[in-house]
Formats: C-alpha cells, structure tokens, sequence
C-alpha cells in the first residue's frame, strides 16, 4: 500500500479469532479515473451503487472481496463525525446489504491482513 496506488495485496485475508469471520479481500480500488476498477474509474463506487445498489450513507467502497461482486469493503463514515477516523466495514449484499465492522481503522485492518496460508 506505502508503494502503490491500488491493487491485489500479497497479505489478502482478514481473519477475526473471536468470530471465527474470514474476509479475503481480491482488490483495493486505486484512486485514479483511468483505471476501470479504481473508485473513479467505470467499475468504482457509481458502479457499485447504482448497478447492484450498495447503500450511499456508509462511505467509501475501497476494496472488493473475492466473492465477485456480493462483498464490499468501505471506509465507514456512519460514526466518525467531520474530525473522526472512519472504521472499516463489509457490506455483505446477499444477507440484505448487511454491514459489519472489520475494524476501528485503516491501519488496523491493513495490519491484520494476512497470507492465506498464515490463517489456520
């Protein structure tokens, strides 16, 4: 992340112990217009909410999972008010657009990723 704009992560599972909950994350979305899986670009948040209606008032789509389109990461804005740090939610579209926090923040979710064959 500290050297590129987007992308599949090598560390791409996020694995809660307590809640026995996996998240394999496929991509995060770069922040550019000319690619089209940025959150800019054809395949960005405008796709994702208006083609397959993932609600507006969480926040930002920055990553989807390897579900092909049923799961998506935000930044979650719902909480944090104008001055806070937003946590990091998936919202789940076939259990009703289902939102679950992952984590308190960004940093937190990235250094909880882990490679796939680290989670037993």
């Amino acid at each position: 992340m500290k050297t590129q704009n987007g992308g599949k992560p090598n560390k791409n599972v996020w694995f809660d112990e307590k809640n026995r909950y996996r998240v394999d994350v496929e991509e995060f979305y770069s922040i550019s217009e000319e690619k089209e899986d940025s959150l800019f670009g054809k395949f960005g948040n405008e796709f994702w909410h208006d083609e397959w209606e993932y609600p507006r008032n969480v926040g930002v789509i920055i990553a989807d999972t390897i579900s092909g389109g049923h799961e998506m990461i935000y930044l979650d804005y719902r909480d944090c008010g104008k001055d806070g740090e937003p946590k990091v939610s998936i919202c789940i579209q076939e259990d009703d657009f289902e939102i679950i926090i992952l984590a308190s923040n960004f940093e937190e979710f990235i250094l909880g990723l882990r490679a796939s064959g680290e989670i037993e």
